[in-house]
């Protein structure tokens, strides 16, 4: 059973990690949601000039769309949901977790089917 941490502070690659394990059924995700960064621009976005005008605009040249038809740019939600906020210190973060493991262990298991 693998476990994957998130804040609101996760985005970019760990957001897609995070994103294609829960898809996959292959991790429960823990803490808040991530930022959502989608997948954004790759070799500069797609230029799109606008006809009144002509300002150029670089529009995003891709979308990571989840298993349920999302799109990733809405974040991950975990499967269990730790009220950390962005502000928090690392401290009070795992003071949190601590609190919430054996219960994120007991819904662990229960989803993957082990006991």
């Amino acid at each position: 059973m693998v476990v994957v941490l998130t804040d609101q502070g996760t985005g970019s690659a760990a957001e897609e990690f995070a994103a294609v394990l829960q898809d996959n059924h292959a991790a429960f995700i823990v803490g808040a949601r991530t930022v959502g960064a989608g997948c954004g621009h790759t070799d500069g976005g797609t230029p799109t000039v606008l006809d009144h005008t002509k300002a150029v605009l670089e529009v995003p040249d891709c979308a990571r769309i989840r298993a349920d038809g999302t799109n990733e740019i809405s974040g991950v939600i975990p499967d269990y949901l730790i009220p950390w906020r962005a502000d928090d210190g690392p401290s009070y973060k795992a003071h949190l977790l601590e609190k919430a493991l054996p219960t994120i262990l007991q819904r662990a298991m229960r989803t993957y089917g082990h006991s």
